[in-house]
């Protein structure tokens, strides 16, 4: 039985680095660091966990003008981890294993209850939003004022587009 590449965990021995501060964290031999928290034996998120919480940030930042950037990035840290923020989910929404990973699902499946048709359109408002970003260094805040305002031109759009269809 051949094993669904997306669910593949990483088998690399990680090693533990030690800050002065006490903090830990876990790097991995040629691979990126992420942040320990109280539970060390803690794994990284698989790619599906990424995909699952990432979609989910953008949605609701995009379309719950109630919730906060504080709510939305804690949401994000509780499932992936303590170096996880709104930033770095769009960031990693518009990487190759996040495009690799969407476009090997099934064309009538769902992710985070977000029909597959409709994940395109959230890696189009996380890219647009990156470019619109730059190398700069944005507050949480920024980015989702950003979001929100990329996905309000969207909104728009898409009424023009239906009235104009509507009318023929």
């Amino acid at each position: 039985m051949q094993q669904n590449p997306c669910e593949t965990q990483d088998v690399r021995e990680p090693v533990i680095i030690e800050a002065k501060d006490g903090s830990a964290c876990n790097l991995y031999e040629g691979g990126a660091p992420f942040a320990l928290g109280d539970d060390m034996t803690k794994k990284p998120a698989s790619v599906r966990e990424k995909a699952e919480a990432c979609l989910e940030a953008v949605l609701v930042a995009t379309l719950v003008d109630a919730c906060s950037v504080s709510d939305i990035t804690a949401n994000v840290r509780a499932r992936l981890g303590h170096g996880w923020t709104l930033v770095s989910a769009l960031q990693w929404l518009t990487g190759k294993t996040a495009q690799d990973y969407f476009t090997q699902l099934p064309a009538r499946s769902s992710i985070s209850g977000v029909p597959v048709e409709a994940v395109p359109l959230l890696l189009d408002i996380a890219k647009t939003c990156c470019e619109q970003l730059g190398r700069a260094r944005p507050t949480e805040e920024e980015t989702l004022a950003r979001l929100r305002e990329i996905s309000l031109r969207f909104r728009s759009s898409v009424q023009r587009t239906e009235a104009g269809s509507a009318l023929n």
